[in-house]
């Protein structure tokens, strides 16, 4: 039950074994595939107030973040042999803003199928994206500087009608 699931897993700690670094960061990451997915949102962590680009001016300027974790419940890979397949994870982060040209606010519109008026804008609850099916379409892009592929969200919208959607495997994850 979708209750108890958040009720058990929000906020969960893990031993400090679960934070050593293995490996080389960045080498051997499996990005997510391409293409449209049955995505559950897993998390939702409140970044802070950190330095974000601005667009106009290509100046940072001091902004407070959230990181959406959407997992692809449909869509596995063997990253440890020893943990069998596994979902992919996908994450976004995103400035705190209803502006009608923010990201956030759009990713949202479209995920809910339909424009918010600046009223309910304004009220929105982000945490409420939390156990929320939705169809995220990820794209490739390769970086300039390394050529690693990356994956990105390009679109987030609601699962057509009929479509069943299957139980998470990773627990919910709200840290604010």
């Amino acid at each position: 039950n979708k209750a108890q699931r958040r009720a058990d897993a929000t906020n969960q700690a893990g031993s400090d074994d679960d934070f050593v670094i293995q490996g080389a960061v960045g080498a051997n990451v499996v990005p997510a595939p391409a293409g449209n997915h049955i995505a559950i949102c897993r998390g939702m962590v409140a970044m802070g107030t950190i330095p974000v680009k601005n667009f106009t001016t290509k100046k940072d300027e001091m902004k407070p973040v959230v990181r959406l974790t959407w997992e692809l419940v449909n869509t596995s890979h063997v990253f440890k042999e020893e943990n069998g397949p596994e979902p992919f994870t996908i994450s976004q982060d995103y400035t705190l803003s209803m502006n009608k040209k923010a990201k956030l606010r759009k990713h949202l519109e479209s995920w809910s199928g339909a424009n918010f008026t600046e009223d309910q804008a304004k009220k929105f609850n982000i945490a409420k994206v939390l156990d929320r099916a939705c169809l995220v379409n990820v794209v490739h892009k390769p970086s300039q500087s390394n050529g690693n592929i990356y994956a990105n969200i390009a679109a987030i919208t609601p699962v057509p009608a009929g479509v069943t959607v299957p139980e998470p495997k990773s627990p919910i994850l709200k840290f604010a």
